[in-house]
Formats: structure tokens, sequence, C-alpha cells
């Protein structure tokens, strides 16, 4: 039996006209278990967290209750389920509390929600009550946290293919046959609509060695779709084939780029 804070308190007795006095001691014993104060068909508690946080930041708490006294209170807690990759940490404060904390990056494009178990218990059954477990809603020292993971712009746009080979263009074509189309996309949910320009247009006359700057009006790019057009007839240039640079972007510092080889048929 594990003793706890002693109480004590006065006893009279009356005896023979006189009064004796004696002190009662009664001492605490941990006869409760700590439990979370929730119903067995609860929902989980909800936090919002926003991604790329510094790690050790407190996102949250939870607070569990012990009927006992003094040492026989205290209450350990531990995420027996939903923290494979060991993201969170939960420690006790000084209240008697658990503190979550992000121990590892919080990346909101690897996972959007959590779903952890957090189990309360005495300090000396931490071994063996802090093991991994499901969680079972009858068993009122676990409780379900869910946490929702916000989402920053941190990533750039991407072209879902650099690698797009040479592109064949016939002198003759008429303006605005299409030559290709480019796609890029934004991982991030809160990202702005993807915009594509033509950075830069370089001719190449291998026969003479010839490397120009063309002006970027040569060939047009759909700002939306990304359907790169041609924008005149190409006779001039026919023993010879651009490299264009096209750029795709939805922020001042959030870009890429792709180059495309056009060759004249």
């Amino acid at each position: 039996m594990l003793e706890g804070k002693i109480k004590k308190a006065p006893f009279f007795k009356v005896q023979s006209g006189k009064i004796t006095v004696w002190t009662i001691f009664f001492v605490d014993v941990d006869d409760h278990a700590p439990v979370f104060k929730r119903q067995r068909n609860s929902v989980p508690i909800e936090l919002q967290v926003t991604e790329e946080i510094p790690l050790g930041t407190k996102i949250g708490e939870v607070s569990a209750i012990d009927l006992d006294e003094g040492e026989n209170a205290e209450i350990e807690y531990a995420i027996i389920d939903g923290n494979d990759n060991r993201i969170f940490a939960i420690s006790r404060g000084d209240q008697n509390q658990g503190l979550l904390t992000v121990e590892r990056r919080l990346d909101r494009e690897e996972a959007g929600v959590y779903l952890l178990t957090i189990k309360c218990f005495r300090p000396y059954e931490k071994k063996l009550k802090s093991q991994v477990n499901k969680y079972n809603s009858v068993n009122l020292d676990e409780i379900q946290v869910k946490i929702n993971v916000q989402d920053i712009d941190d990533n750039s746009p991407m072209f879902l293919s650099k690698n797009l080979g040479a592109l064949g263009v016939r002198v003759n074509n008429p303006i605005y046959t299409e030559v290709a189309t480019l796609q890029a996309i934004d991982i991030d949910a809160e990202s702005g609509p993807v915009q594509f320009y033509i950075e830069k247009i370089i001719y190449f006359r291998p026969r003479s060695d010839l490397l120009e700057i063309i002006d970027e009006s040569v060939f047009i790019i759909d700002q939306v779709t990304g359907v790169l057009q041609t924008n005149e007839t190409y006779a001039r240039f026919t023993d010879g084939y651009f490299n264009i640079t096209v750029k795709a972007q939805n922020a001042p510092d959030k870009q890429d780029f792709v180059k495309l080889k056009v060759i004249f048929q």
C-alpha cells in the first residue's frame, strides 16, 4: 500500500468530569486511478496547428483527474497510438496536465491530420501503461486528440515534366500553331494560381556557330493554360533551332523553370 499525505484531526473524549483530547491521523492511500473527465462516446479533442512551427512548440494540453492527494495524485501521460513517426511528445506540466509539443518537422504536404491516443496513469505504472495500443473508448484513462495541420505557402510551383525532348515546328505553320502544353502544380493547398511566362529565347545556328537572344514575342504562351504557340513564320530560322526558357510562377519568390528545344522540320 502506498501512503501519501497524512491528515490529522482532534478527537474529544469526556470521562469522569474531565476532557481527554486524542489526535487521530488519517493516511491517504493511492486507491484512485487517474481518468479523463469525458463520456464513453466522446469525440476527439481537436487542435489546429500550423505546419513548420519550431520544434518544441507547445500545441495544446489534456488534463486528467485523480481523487487522491499529494504524491498519490500525480499523473503521467503517454501517446500510445497515432504517433508512429514520433512527431509529437507529451510531458507532465506543473499543474498535473499533459503538455503536447512538436518534436519533429510538421509538414502539411506529408500529412494533414493526426489522430493521437493519449493515456494517463500513475507515475510508477509508466513502463506497463505507456506501451503502444489502439484506442478503447471504454477505458476512461484514454482520450483521443485530433490534430489538424494548417497549410502555409512554403513550396514553389513545379513543372510536371522537364524532359519534353525536341519539339518540331514546320517553318510555314500558321501563326498560333500549338507547339506544346506545359503543366505545373503547387502542392500547397493555400497557394495562388500558377502562371506561365516566356523567360528567354535563344536561337542557335550550328553551321556558323551563331548564338543569338531572340525577342520573346517570336513565340507566345497562355499564362493560364501553359499552351505555347507560334507567333510568326520561321523561314529565316530554318538552319537552326530555339532554346526556350519558360517560367511557372505564383508568387514573386516562388517559381520554377523548364527549357524547351524547338527544331524546324
